[in-house]
């Protein structure tokens, strides 16, 4: 008989993010092998037929609390518990063993206030599975002596492989899909491309996403005289990203970081990469990993309008050079991020606890 499989989270979908889309496919891959998997969110979530979601209703102060009193009826002795992220960790019970916690980045940035929780969390927790070798770094300044039960797996379970496809020659299609927030480097990306834009043949930059930054970036487009060049589309469901996906050209995120927020992996790398597109991306975080220099893609310094310029003139204008980076860039996706290598790793150490 299979173990029941736990999750604890505050991310899910309906709610749109990386990390909801990450914990649905943990759910749904679990289940599609024969657990029985309960979610426990923290907000309204919709069951499938791979696993059963409750959406625990209760204020703030007392909702880890309530979690934890459900999450008992729920737990086995052998269950196997998700945690999303070590905050998660307080909705666990104290009985549960076979807690695997999911750590992504910026969770451990400046923290020090909170190490005893921190370091409570790591400590309850048989397996850490860290997004990135970066994310990996960050975890260990609060677990120096607990590095075997670190792994790392890019949390692209959700992703596969898609095939070719002929795409418009005419106009040069660019795409950036993100939260629209300071760090992901759009504004100087924009800055660039006004930069070059007397070198540049006919393009197109899409620009698919909402967030805080978006009536800035659509000011600043019509400022430098860009706006006949930049599509805004907010959000986009999944139908229409796969559209833009398979039309572009070239990705661009060149994030850095900003604060106590970076990038921890950048899943939409990974996702351009399997559509054989590369990447300007940025060297922040664990996006370096997501996107390799020279190889997959560009990393730049994303706070640089200057070192955007550079890579996009050259992925822009050296149509021999992206394309092989794109091949590249989809071989790599093949052998690190598609979703079924990623979870194949997820599951061998899961099922080994």
């Amino acid at each position: 008989m299979t173990q029941p499989v736990l999750i604890i989270t505050q991310t899910f979908p309906p709610r749109l993010g990386g990390m909801e889309l990450v914990m649905q496919a943990l759910a749904q891959r679990f289940g599609s092998n024969g657990h029985q998997v309960q979610v426990l969110t923290d907000h309204q979530a919709p069951s499938s037929n791979f696993y059963n979601a409750t959406h625990i209703h209760a204020p703030k102060l007392i909702r880890s609390w309530c979690k934890r009193l459900l999450a008992k009826g729920f737990l086995t002795h052998d269950s196997i518990v998700i945690c999303d992220s070590w905050k998660s960790m307080n909705a666990v019970p104290r009985d549960a063993r076979n807690i695997i916690l999911l750590a992504h980045g910026q969770e451990y940035l400046n923290k020090q206030s909170k190490s005893p929780k921190i370091r409570a969390a790591l400590d309850r927790a048989r397996l850490i599975i860290a997004s990135s070798d970066a994310t990996a770094k960050l975890v260990m300044q609060f677990a120096p002596h607990q590095d075997h039960k670190i792994h790392v797996i890019a949390p692209t379970y959700m992703l596969k492989l898609h095939p070719p496809k002929k795409r418009d020659e005419s106009i040069f299609q660019i795409l950036s899909l993100a939260r629209l927030e300071k760090r992901k480097g759009l504004a100087q990306s924009m800055e660039a491309l006004a930069h070059i834009q007397d070198k540049l043949p006919a393009y197109q930059w899409h620009i698919a996403g909402n967030g805080p930054e978006r009536t800035a970036l659509e000011e600043q487009a019509r400022r430098l005289g860009l706006e006949g060049h930049v599509v805004f589309h907010g959000h986009v469901d999944e139908a229409n990203k796969q559209k833009l996906l398979a039309a572009t050209d070239l990705f661009l995120m060149p994030s850095y970081q900003e604060g106590n927020s970076l990038e921890g992996f950048g899943i939409v790398y990974a996702e351009a990469a399997s559509y054989a597109i590369p990447s300007v991306g940025g060297m922040a975080g664990g996006a370096r990993e997501a996107v390799l220099d020279g190889t997959t893609g560009w990393s730049v310094d994303g706070s640089s309008s200057m070192a955007i310029a550079k890579a996009l003139q050259s992925a822009i204008l050296d149509d021999d050079e992206r394309e092989k980076r794109g091949r590249q860039a989809q071989q790599y996706f093949a052998e690190k991020f598609d979703g079924n290598v990623c979870f194949d790793r997820f599951y061998h150490l899961a099922k080994s606890l």
